[in-house]
This record gives C-alpha cells, structure tokens and sequence, in this order.
C-alpha cells in the first residue's frame, strides 16, 4: 500500500511539474521581445545579479531547501525539463564562478523574467505563496515567499523591474533612432 501511495504521489508530481514547465514555455514563447542592451546597463544587470539575487538561490531558508538543491544541474528538478537550471558549484565550492553566473543570469533573463509584464516573471510568483499572488501552492519547493515584504523577494523584484527599466530605456533609443 505504501509503494502505491509513493507511486500515486511522484506521479502527480511528475504532472504538475510537466504541466508547469509547458505553462513556463508557452508564456516565454509568447512574450519574447528583443532589446539590445548597452553593455554598461547588462553589466550593471549583471553585476545586481550576481550579488543580490544569485546569493539567494543557495540561501537556507526555514523550512525549504536552497533553490539549489533541486534547480542545480543534479537535483531533481535540473534533471526534468525545468527552464530553471543553476550551474553546477564546482566541488568544494559554496558559490559559482564568474563565468557560471554569467551563465545562471543568462538562464534567469531568459526563461524566466516576462519582458512585456515584469511582475509576472516566473521568478516572481513562482515561488511566492499564492495568498500574495503567487503561484506557490504550484511550486514543488513550496512557498519559498510567503509575501511580497520577504526582503529576498523584494531583491529579486528590484533586480527585474531595474532590468525592465534598462530594456525599456534601450528599447526607447533604439525608436528614436528610427
């Protein structure tokens, strides 16, 4: 009865996560906007990046696993089809390297922040609890956020509208050159 249940409940969780990935998908494919960037606005993107919001993915957070655990290339959800895939920390290692950051902000910025709504990339209601419009109760971490106050949540935020204001500064240069 017991290996039943476990069945019944990792097929579930297969589905949902299947079901979320293709959502995540979908919403890239229908929202993809190019924008080049001055190297200065992707480096400050970058830089905000790598030391606001990247420390947060191998942070312990009371009663959750690091988002590393399952989004880096060997846990379990890095080895689904998930658009959330961290690089793999080196051995001995307890945060990227450059070029693995430059690699984890690449990923972010292009699975899952929405160019034409920020506040509802993935990365922000995802994980965050659905009674603050969230989509945790999706979340196979659980609700990592539980409100839009939670101060790494606010980084992440940040982090995403100040890209949005460097893609829609670069967006409007490029109409003026025109």
């Amino acid at each position: 009865m017991t290996r039943l249940l476990v069945g019944i409940t990792v097929a579930v969780v297969v589905f949902w996560a299947t079901e979320i990935v293709a959502e995540m998908t979908l919403v890239r494919a229908g929202t993809a906007q190019e924008v080049n960037l001055s190297n200065s606005d992707q480096n400050a993107d970058f830089e905000e990046f790598k030391a606001q919001v990247e420390p947060i993915f191998v942070k312990k957070r009371p009663g959750h696993a690091r988002c590393y655990v399952c989004h880096g290339m060997s846990g379990a959800v890095g080895k689904m089809r998930s658009p959330f895939k961290l690089q793999e920390l080196s051995p001995g290692k307890d945060f990227w390297t450059e070029d693995q950051s430059r690699q984890n902000f690449e990923m972010v910025v292009t699975n899952l922040v929405d160019p034409v709504d920020p506040l509802k990339s993935k990365i922000l209601v995802h994980p965050l609890a659905s009674s603050a419009g969230g989509e945790g109760m999706f979340h196979i971490g659980g609700q990592q956020f539980p409100s839009r106050d939670d101060p790494d949540w606010q980084k992440i935020e940040k982090w995403v509208q100040d890209l949005d204001a460097h893609r829609t500064s670069a967006g409007a240069a490029k109409n003026e050159e025109k």
